[in-house]
């Protein structure tokens, strides 16, 4: 395809910037990059052939995200196991030419390293790395979220040099005599005594000097007006800093406040911020060597008014007086202290303001006759240079910004505003794009992306903007598009519209804006965990604990367990006893190997397997395991109401846990299990797949090389003297639990057809307790009273968003609670349903409300309307090719569905078929294998693979039913289960005289037979016209004859066909 036509394909294809596309900004940056950068280099392989058969392999694509996201796998019970650890054929191909993946490559990666996996499962997998998120506490009454645990988190400074704002204040470091204390003079005294004539019998006296001391003293007065409680990180920052440097005789801190009417004073200094004010006089110091430096904004009613300008006008006329502003200078004009640009010159070193000699431009207005200047400073090195320069030498000019005070009463108020034009948010917007410094234009737009608190805004200049500087926090905050939501805590919040209208001056995709922000503030806290400075605190998310987090709550960065040590060693021993990890992996048992002899020796006339267990149990070596024990996901949801009816199961009793697949019934009993055996509850454990006790104890029977030759014969049949009718081995065990003295838990999972092993089972045991997981209430029949069936159903709501949360950690979506919150209530808190929905959101980097607008009139299940919106939520394989795909599997059985059955000639054409025109190419690229491949990354199936690659097989759970009695769905439906009748027959031929193989076959045909059901079932009326009947007929006459060629003419199954035929006829 010519490049332009192929541009115009890629361009029409993809989605508007509203879902997730491309922004007019970057298709112009992509065009000119593709502009000025050269063809790219051919692989001297030449072009890419074809490949016959689908591979299952992972693409590069899969693969990359796979190293940073390994998906947990669905059991076949359900539930879900964490991948195993990546192996040969989960690396992805090297391809020629292409640059090995670089660090800037994996930290733009490092958004989708969530600490869940991506796959449904019912809790959240272990990852290479865990991490947790850190949120800022919510303001009092705003209503509960996530459990979080305290913490702190340093902060950066708010003076960027302070190292050289400490130097630029030496002019002050002066040595003065004192005249309250005196100090011994060696060398004069020394001259004295040699002087002395020998005769002379008086005692010597020492000679005395007056002793040295600093010159100056510093008072540093702390505005405390609304606006100022910004500010107070930066007041205690420069208090430590002026009184460490060593240049002042004393550094004393004042708080310029309010006074009531009795006080006597209505604005003076008091030594602490909500103290009584006393006279500004009693600030002076009467021997005129104290400096005052006064930290404001000079935004208080107090500066409009007047009191704060007779205040500075008393201390000025007594001493070196300056304002501390940590605005910006283009704001300076819009405060109550309003300055001029001068030179300043001082009549002598330590003199008061009122000995300022200025030199101002020409035009300026002139000061009243009782106005004394005042020098306004930034908080920086140049400004408090200049000024301890005009302190300190005396005599020399200096550029000085200056504002007058006047000690006369106090001004009138401005009269008040008469209109005011309303504007929009997005002329707000623009109107502090134009006003602001680019720097802060920045600012407010990262922080448009987390939380809007000072210290995190504070991070973001640090971390991101790599600038200190006040005045562009202030222009932020000053700028009308936030509003304060708690002053103690420097929280705020946008006004309505104002944070999405921020974001469009970055140039990045918000997927990529946010990930690069948590990024830079993460790698903050790392890197200051063990300094000393300035903490705020956080709330710790991930690990439990007895706080809670804002309900809207979004994180600002996360830590991962080294730092946390660092960082708070309490907390951090607190999410380690919360989540502690498993001593030894479950389903592994540690038996002790006896030896022949003394086996032969202690064994009864009873079963072998039965004594060994109870010799094994009585040597006290923990918990036998028989069975695999699904291993918990390590952030599992633990659903405190269930497992506390799980812990109620006492000795010689039985429970139920029954409710609909993938509500979590499997993982709630192998947390069960697994609590009982590590807390020393029962000594053994046996954990069985419904009905096939059977199988797991002669499983374990062979594997034991004590008991294998004693109860099989070479063939593996269990020898004579051990058979005693079907379940012979079942039927001793059970015997032997009834009567043994050994605590044990027996768990049934998925039992749904117990058949001839319910008469076997101990129910009424006096040491024993069973455990069966079923859809079915009554599984059980009678052997069990009806109390003790537990209903397992969706997630409470605050589970399904703590279960959504965890997931989506660490990804865009994670920033939208309220999405969060509309996802699990739009699938009913179903725990197979939101896994299903989480790890496509995941995958496809979506927010949870762009997932969502897939959606219509829902009438589905939860779990099959999240399979759909699954489906058409999958960007990278069209819906027409992934649904007949994915009905085929559920045709096929839905378990051990073998790979060769869905790589055939057949499925390729039907796949073809049901594409329209345009998108044929874009299937032909992916290839079955790659749509297999995109269905397993979205949790749908399972691919189990062989070593050679041929005998591979597709999982998919058993809930995961798509709708096939909708319309729409039925029609593909319909084609679909007549593609699977021919693509059996095309196996059959090629399956050759492999006894395995053509097992693998037969059984699936009786699965297509079974399930074919659901699509055309028996009494009941189609959806569409007649037509649809005579589309059954004709179905079910393709699969009596592909029954008779596999199965038989006399098969059971090929009759149920044959009836079945002519009832469509």
């Amino acid at each position: 395809m010519h490049h332009d036509r192929r541009l115009y394909s890629l361009l029409h294809e993809a989605p508007p910037s509203e879902l997730g596309g491309p922004t007019p900004l970057e298709i112009a940056e992509v065009l000119w990059l593709g502009a000025h950068t050269g063809r790219p280099a051919v692989s001297p392989t030449g072009p890419e052939e074809p490949v016959p058969a689908p591979s299952v392999r992972r693409s590069p694509e899969v693969t990359s995200r796979a190293r940073h996201e390994e998906p947990e796998r669905p059991d076949r019970t359900g539930t879900s196991t964490p991948a195993s650890r990546p192996n040969a054929r989960d690396l992805p191909p090297v391809e020629v030419g292409k640059p090995p993946e670089t660090a800037g490559d994996h930290d733009a990666s490092r958004a989708r390293e969530a600490p869940g996996a991506l796959p449904g499962d019912d809790g959240i997998a272990d990852t290479a790395e865990r991490l947790l998120a850190l949120h800022f506490p919510p303001a009092p009454g705003s209503g509960r979220g996530f459990a979080a645990t305290s913490t702190r988190v340093p902060v950066p400074p708010m003076i960027d040099e302070p190292l050289a704002l400490q130097r630029a204040l030496r002019p002050l470091n002066l040595r003065v005599p004192t005249a309250t204390a005196e100090v011994l003079d060696e060398e004069a005294t020394a001259h004295r005594i040699a002087d002395r004539r020998p005769t002379d019998s008086r005692p010597w006296a020492p000679v005395l000097v007056p002793g040295q001391e600093r010159w100056l003293n510093l008072l540093l007065i702390v505005d405390t007006g609304p606006s100022m409680g910004l500010w107070r990180p930066l007041a205690e920052e420069l208090h430590t800093l002026l009184h460490g440097m060593g240049v002042f005789r004393d550094v004393r801190v004042g708080y310029l406040v309010h006074g009531s009417a009795s006080s006597g004073a209505e604005l003076g200094v008091a030594p602490t911020p909500h103290g009584p004010p006393q006279d500004a006089a009693t600030a002076v110091d009467p021997s005129a060597r104290r400096a005052v430096l006064v930290l404001s904004d000079c935004s208080g009613p107090h500066w409009w008014s007047g009191l704060a300008g007779a205040v500075l006008h008393l201390l000025a006329r007594h001493g070196p007086t300056a304002i501390v502003q940590p605005l910006a200078e283009a704001q300076w004009r819009r405060t109550g202290a309003p300055v001029l640009p001068s030179l300043a010159t001082s009549a002598r070193p330590g003199a008061p303001n009122t000995e300022l000699r200025l030199t101002l431009a020409p035009g300026a207005p002139g000061p009243a006759s009782d106005s004394v200047p005042v020098p306004v400073l930034r908080c920086a090195p140049r400004w408090f240079g200049d000024w301890a320069e005009l302190v300190g030498s005396g005599n020399r000019a200096v550029p000085a910004a200056v504002t007058y005070v006047s000690g006369r009463a106090p001004r009138t108020a401005p009269a008040p505003v008469s209109y005011e034009q309303p504007l929009t948010v997005r002329q707000r917007v623009h109107r502090f794009q134009g006003a602001a410094s680019p720097a802060a234009v920045a600012l407010a737009a990262h922080t448009a992306l987390s939380t809007p608190a000072l210290p995190v805004m504070r991070m973001i200049q640090h971390e991101v903007l790599h600038d200190a500087d006040s005045g562009v926090l202030a222009e932020v905050l000053l700028s009308g598009l936030l509003r304060p939501v708690d002053h103690e805590q420097g929280l705020y919040a946008f006004v309505e519209g104002a944070a999405e209208a921020l974001r469009s001056v970055l140039p990045r995709s918000t997927a990529q804006r946010t990930a690069r922000l948590l990024d830079a503030l993460s790698d903050g806290v790392r890197r200051q965990a063990e300094g000393n400075g300035g903490r705020f605190p956080a709330y710790l998310v991930g690990g439990g604990g007895d706080r809670f987090t804002g309900p809207a709550s979004a994180p600002f960065a996360w830590v991962n367990p080294d730092t946390l040590r660092l960082l708070d060693p309490r907390a951090a021993r607190s999410v380690a006893a919360v989540e502690k990890p498993p001593r030894k992996a479950a389903g592994h048992v540690l038996v002790p190997r006896l030896a022949h002899g003394d086996r032969q020796r202690e064994a009864p006339s009873r079963s072998l397997l039965t004594f060994f267990l109870e010799q094994t149990v009585s040597e006290g070596r923990g918990p036998v395991v028989l069975g695999e024990v699904p291993p918990k996901p390590r952030r599992f949801i633990p659903r405190p109401d269930l497992r506390s009816r799980l812990e109620s199961l006492e000795e010689g009793r039985s429970l139920v846990l029954a409710g609909e697949g993938g509500t979590g019934k499997t993982l709630l009993a192998s947390d069960h299990a697994t609590r009982a055996a590590r807390g020393g509850d029962v000594d053994l454990v046996l954990w069985a797949n419904g009905a096939d006790l059977e199988k797991v104890l002669t499983s374990y029977a062979r594997s034991v090389p004590v008991l294998a030759p004693a109860l099989f014969s070479p063939e593996g049949d269990l020898r004579t003297e051990f058979r005693n009718g079907p379940h012979a081995l079942t039927r001793e065990f059970c015997g032997w639990l009834t009567e043994t003295s050994v605590r044990w838990l027996l768990v049934l999972d998925g039992l749904d057809h117990p058949g001839d092993v319910l008469g076997l089972l101990p129910m009424r045991s006096r040491r024993g307790r069973v455990l069966a997981t079923s859809r079915h209430h009554d599984v059980l029949g009678g052997a069990v009273p009806k109390h003790a069936v537990v209903e397992v159903g969706g997630f409470a709501r605050e589970e399904a968003v703590e279960y959504l949360s965890q997931r989506f950690f660490g990804t865009p979506a994670f920033s939208s609670s309220a999405g969060i919150g509309i996802l699990a209530d739009y699938f009913g808190h179903h725990p197979l349903a939101l896994s299903l929905a989480a790890s496509t959101v995941v995958t496809e980097e979506l927010a949870p409300l762009e997932y969502l607008r897939g959606k219509g009139e829902r009438t589905a299940a939860p779990v099959q309307e999240a399979v759909h919106l699954s489906l058409v939520s999958n960007s990278r394989v069209p819906y027409l090719s992934s649904m007949p795909l994915l009905l085929m599997i559920r045709l096929f059985g839905h378990t051990d569905v073998p790979l060769r059955l869905l790589a055939t000639s057949t499925v390729r054409r039907h796949l073809d078929r049901q594409l329209p025109r345009t998108a044929k190419e874009t299937r032909s690229v992916k290839g079955i294998g790659g749509i297999l491949r995109n269905l397993e990354s979205l949790s749908l199936i399972r691919i189990e693979d062989s070593p050679d690659g041929l005998d591979s097989t597709v999982w998919v759970h058993d809930s995961v039913r798509p709708p096939v009695h909708d319309l729409p769905v039925f029609l593909t439906a319909s084609n679909t289960a007549v593609a699977a009748v021919e693509s059996l027959l095309e196996a059959w031929q090629t399956a050759g005289d492999r006894p395995e193989w053509n097992g693998r076959l037969r059984r699936s045909a009786i699965a297509l037979r079974r399930s074919s059901e659901e699509v055309f079932p028996p009494g009941r009326t189609l959806p569409g016209a007649i037509s649809r009947r005579r589309e059954a007929a004709h179905f079910y006459a393709r699969l009596v004859r592909a029954l008779e060629r596999i199965l038989g003419p006399d098969h059971e199954e090929t009759h149920l066909a044959r009836t079945t035929e002519r009832f469509w006829w």
